[in-house]
């Protein structure tokens, strides 16, 4: 993790992004345990536009920051920037979204489990083990206490035929999305088998989402490992 000089990042920042555009008004403001940079972007023959900016909020002594509104025209130059600023060689595009900016800094920075999970005492159980062992589950996936608020999660499905040999070759992969989404949408995944609705243990493709901090996967077949010099025979 890079030590950062607010001053200097901030003037770096400005600098990048005002070597390579003119007509962009950039403003910083300490809030919280954060940075918070509003952007408004212009072109050349036209004044910033004020009413749809760019937020980005950088926490300093992470390497993460997370950023709304940002159209894809003026990515490469708001990225550029904060390498610059924050001395960096990189940047990466975390796989996760959400309105909710504390739920995704509680993801990223694995701020969450705590409080008793309280199920249903109305709910009547005929096998008081089967209780326990969902419970348990529940509990050991989850944790205990509120869980970051995320409205959806998405999966690109890409897989290829699977029937006769050679027709795979000849045919499109098939593709699909698969999307959920929920007021909160961890709080009813969590909600699932203590209520009934599925078995338990539920999908690991649901319940990685928390400890993997994304909530968009793509899913394809694995491809088949290629020998090695070590396999190799004569």
């Amino acid at each position: 993790m890079n030590h950062i000089d607010v001053s200097e990042f901030k003037a770096r920042f400005k600098k990048t992004i005002h070597s390579v555009m003119k007509n962009v008004t950039i403003h910083f403001k300490d809030f919280g345990d954060g940075m918070w940079i509003r952007i408004a972007w212009g072109q050349t023959s036209m004044k910033p536009n004020q009413y749809r900016p760019t937020f980005v909020v950088y926490h300093t002594q992470t390497p993460y920051v997370f950023i709304t509104s940002l159209l894809n025209t003026f990515r490469p130059v708001l990225c550029q920037a904060l390498l610059s600023a924050a001395k960096y060689s990189q940047i990466q595009e975390m796989e996760l979204k959400s309105r909710c900016l504390d739920s995704l800094k509680d993801l990223v920075f694995k701020r969450f489990t705590q409080v008793s999970l309280s199920l249903d005492a109305r709910v009547t159980y005929e096998n008081l083990k089967e209780k326990e062992r969902i419970h348990h589950l529940t509990r050991e996936t989850f944790g205990d206490g509120p869980l970051p608020k995320l409205e959806n999660a998405s999966y690109k499905l890409e897989t290829t035929f699977k029937g006769e040999h050679g027709i795979a070759e000849k045919i499109e992969p098939f593709r699909c999305v698969v999307k959920f989404s929920s007021p909160n949408l961890l709080e009813s995944i969590r909600s699932l088998a203590p209520s009934g609705v599925a078995e338990a243990p539920i999908s690991s493709l649901l319940t990685c989402i928390p400890h993997r901090a994304r909530n968009m996967f793509k899913i394809s077949d694995k491809k088949p490992m290629q020998p090695t010099s070590s396999q190799a025979t004569n």
